[in-house]
């Protein structure tokens, strides 16, 4: 087992950067949503109407499988100004018997509670909080960012070995 090259070393660095950057940007992305979602507890409630609401099943190849693709849209007015929203949740994160039942649960014309963000009431959802576990929130970015920095840590100290004899 040999070194890598200079020019190796080099690779791995800028290629194992960008993917400790690409991690870095999907954990700040989801602890951004976790929090705003755990921050929608206290929004205000306001009645608003359901005028669009179609649930459309996909089918996929294997990889990316099959489901219900959800379409909602409500309107509601805060203070006397009308807004349209189109989120269950924040990130709109629904398990697959949601996105089936979505029509039947928010049938078009229907009554429903819009919870609105207090300084933005262009932001709106249906349900409040978190829909998900903060430990998987980190995981994807956190597995991207670990993995390339193990990588980029390994050939800056030359402990990043080519097998085969030298690079």
């Amino acid at each position: 087992m040999g070194s890598l090259s200079h020019r190796g070393r080099s690779l791995v660095v800028l290629g194992g950067s960008v993917v400790i950057a690409a991690g870095l940007y999907m954990i700040g992305r989801d602890v951004s949503e976790w929090r705003e979602a755990n921050d929608s507890l206290s929004w205000k409630g306001v009645e608003g109407r359901i005028t669009e609401s179609e649930a459309t099943r996909v089918s996929g190849d294997a990889k990316s499988g099959s489901g219900h693709q959800i379409r909602i849209r409500y309107r509601y007015a805060v203070a006397g100004r009308l807004f349209e929203g189109h989120r269950i949740n924040v990130g709109n994160h629904l398990d697959e018997d949601v996105r089936r039942d979505i029509a039947t649960l928010h049938p078009v014309g229907s009554a429903v509670a819009v919870y609105h963000h207090p300084e933005d009431p262009s932001r709106s959802v249906l349900e409040t909080g978190p829909v998900f576990a903060l430990p998987w929130v980190f995981f994807p970015g956190g597995v991207l960012a670990g993995a390339a920095g193990f990588f980029v840590f390994a050939a800056v100290t030359d402990r990043l070995r080519v097998l085969g004899g030298d690079a």
